[in-house]
């Protein structure tokens, strides 16, 4: 086998592993599965934003969802994918090893636990409540190699598609649980390549201060890819209007959003600041986006727990307003009174209260986390990859048509929230994409 790339990956936070019993064991402490579903995931977003751009991404109306794609966009996105990363008719015609050099781990099984900094993670309390014990993965080193199966074919710039979403998904993601919390993230070193830009690489790790450009050339090579595919040759052009996507994918598209009225400077009560929304540009909303954010004179332990806890209600209220009492009532905030939670993600089931939808198992959040040594990125994909009506229960009920002006409206809402808290807890960040 011809060896493409192969790369060094130091752990950055914290990594979770492990199945059903949130454990990772020594014998189990990294599944090279988990970074391939990562890696096949990313490459299916750059393949959709190629299919969505060039007008073949058709869809239907349900019941249940606003948008599914049709069958025989479904068949075709396999087909691409499965030529480069295989699938359930063919092996991958990339080999993926990973061999870890160095893997020092850590049990949790009680909160707090010894000073243990990762036990203000609210995931982590939720995981150790009655005394469970959790393990987690702390400076491991693995070495990741890609190579050619013996005998296959794949053009150079197909090989550097699967390099870039491959890279893309260990820049905007980690690995384990909370893998889009900013958690199990890596400092990506290149040890060697084939024939990679150089632009992509400064001092042997991945140039992140060049990220819109790596992102921009593989969705450049996405475009390519596809429309020389013979997997589109069956597949009818559509004529639905260059709006929302029907699911979560790259393009650096925009959406007309002038008939959208979001007051946030009025709505948005956080004590000295000043809301603002910087991702909307001229009345446009980007359908994919990255912030990149930015700290001095913090701990990355402190930077994690701070960012995880926008999406969790008890954490974004005291950080914010220092206590449960907020303008909006006890122990709410923006977000949760207005009923904005929907849009952070949808769980798996609920016990009577919260967000419920019929027939649908869950909905995972548009917006990503990834925390690195330096820098920390929240990802944004705006699609109609959701339920028509979602219903709330708490004290009362409330039921909440969702529809594509009721999207965006939210999401610039949350986002706008997202820039404030941001603000007030004095980190730096700006719109690095698009």
């Amino acid at each position: 086998m011809s060896t493409i790339l192969r790369l060094e990956l130091e752990s950055d936070t914290p990594i979770f592993l492990g199945s059903f019993d949130t454990q990772s064991h020594e014998w189990d402490l990294f599944r090279t599965q988990s970074l391939k579903g990562l890696w096949r995931w990313w490459l299916r977003a750059y393949i959709l934003g190629a299919l969505y751009r060039a007008g073949y991404l058709g869809y239907r109306l349900s019941h249940k969802r606003l948008a599914e794609l049709n069958r025989k966009v479904l068949n075709t996105i396999n087909c691409l994918t499965s030529n480069i990363l295989g699938g359930t008719n063919q092996a991958s015609k990339i080999v993926l090893k990973a061999t870890i050099k160095k893997y020092p781990y850590r049990p949790i099984s009680s909160c707090p636990s010894y000073g243990d900094p990762h036990c203000n993670l609210q995931r982590v309390r939720l995981l150790t409540v009655g005394g469970r014990r959790v393990n987690y993965i702390t400076g491991e080193t693995l070495e990741v190699e890609l190579s050619l199966r013996p005998g296959v074919r794949l053009s150079h710039d197909e090989q550097i598609l699967a390099i870039g979403s491959l890279l893309t998904a260990l820049t905007l993601n980690g690995i384990g649980k909370m893998g889009r919390r900013g958690v199990g993230t890596f400092t990506v070193r290149v040890v060697h390549s084939l024939d990679l830009p150089r632009d992509w690489v400064k001092a042997g790790t991945i140039n992140l201060d060049n990220l819109q450009h790596i992102i921009r050339s593989t969705m450049k090579i996405a475009d390519e890819y596809v429309l020389s595919s013979k997997c589109i040759k069956d597949l009818p052009k559509v004529n639905y209007p260059s709006d929302l996507p029907p699911c979560d994918l790259i393009s650096d598209n925009f959406v007309d959003i002038s008939g959208i009225k979001v007051d946030i400077k009025k709505e948005i009560e956080v004590p000295n600041t000043h809301p603002s929304l910087s991702i909307v540009r001229n009345n446009r909303m980007p359908i994919f986006a990255i912030y990149e954010v930015r700290w001095s004179g913090k701990v990355i332990s402190h930077v994690l727990r701070e960012l995880q806890d926008f999406f969790y209600r008890p954490g974004r209220i005291k950080n914010l307003y220092g206590g449960a009492n907020t303008p909006y009532g006890h122990w709410q905030c923006y977000i949760s009174s207005n009923k904005l939670s929907w849009f952070l993600g949808l769980p798996r089931n609920q016990k009577g209260t919260g967000y419920n939808v019929q027939d649908i198992e869950r909905r995972a959040s548009p917006i990503h986390l990834a925390v690195h040594r330096d820098r920390a990125y929240f990802t944004i994909f705006l699609s109609l990859d959701w339920p028509t009506q979602i219903v709330w229960t708490g004290a009362g009920s409330r039921t909440i048509n969702i529809n594509r002006d009721e999207i965006i409206s939210t999401s610039m809402r949350v986002l706008a929230y997202l820039e404030t808290y941001l603000r007030k807890l004095g980190y730096n960040f700006k719109v690095i994409f698009p």
